[in-house]
């Protein structure tokens, strides 16, 4: 009996929330790497995509992400090709960084990030929220630590670990 009581709920609250699609066109997913102390390298993956849930309340509810590493961008040829490579993302083994959320209030979102298959719980700063009947849009921030990834290259002790990522969002209403 209580399995039914929360399949009707969880049935309930789905019938009031809506999904988004993230748009890649108007969104964008951005990093910056500092090295040796004052010169910073700042890149971007051009491919992802996303689905957001809001629930009944106008709230967040559900972040869903996929970004091709493949796509990084960071304006040098030879650089991006390296950091494709089995010692930075592994690409050939794994081509998608993936994002979960697990919580999200009103200033933050936890998520399990996955990267060249190890999973780790993160915390995202959550801004610049607006909701609307056809549109969502906000913006995530964090600091991640590239060697809980293992990202660490062969050049890796030019780089700090800390890795500032910033995604811009906005996402359809598809449902």
């Amino acid at each position: 009996m209580m399995k039914k009581i929360l399949l009707i709920a969880v049935l309930a609250i789905s019938l009031f929330s809506s999904e988004y699609k993230v748009d890649k066109d108007y969104s964008s997913i951005k990093f910056k790497a500092n090295k040796m102390l004052f010169v910073g390298v700042e890149g971007e993956f051009s491919q992802f995509s996303g689905i957001i849930k809001i629930d009944e309340n106008n709230k967040l509810s559900n972040i869903d992400g996929k970004v091709s590493v493949n796509s990084i961008n960071t304006e040098d040829i030879d650089r991006d090709e390296h950091l494709k490579a089995d010692d930075y993302f592994n690409i050939i083994e794994f081509p998608n960084i993936l994002f979960k959320s697990i919580s999200i209030t009103e200033n933050t979102v936890k998520a399990m990030v996955s990267i060249k298959g190890i999973k780790k719980e993160l915390t995202f700063n959550i801004s610049e929220i607006n909701v609307s009947e056809k549109s969502v849009s906000f913006k995530l921030s964090s600091i991640i630590d590239r060697q809980q990834f293992m990202l660490n290259g062969s050049k890796s002790g030019l780089f700090a670990d800390n890795i500032e990522l910033t995604a811009n969002l906005i996402a359809v209403k598809i449902k």
